[in-house]
């Protein structure tokens, strides 16, 4: 896969930045791949969900495993 430097991208506006990120958060899962092709504040904004999502289960897997704990 061809990976694109961050200068082949054009700078954007906050206005233009706001809505890409908007674009992410409603369009991308967590489960997609992130595609080379997009712009890098969209790519960054798909981290930082996969990066959410990582840190929820891992704080749902510390709960269960501390409820675990518990009974034994």
């Amino acid at each position: 896969m061809t990976e694109f430097p961050d200068s082949f991208f054009r700078e954007l506006s906050s206005v233009e930045e706001k809505d890409f990120k908007k674009w992410a958060r409603d369009n991308f899962k967590v489960s997609d791949e992130i595609e080379e092709v997009w712009h890098p504040i969209v790519k960054r904004e798909c981290l930082i969900m996969q990066l959410e999502a990582c840190r929820k289960s891992v704080r749902k897997a510390d709960k269960c495993l501390k409820e675990i704990l518990d009974i034994i």
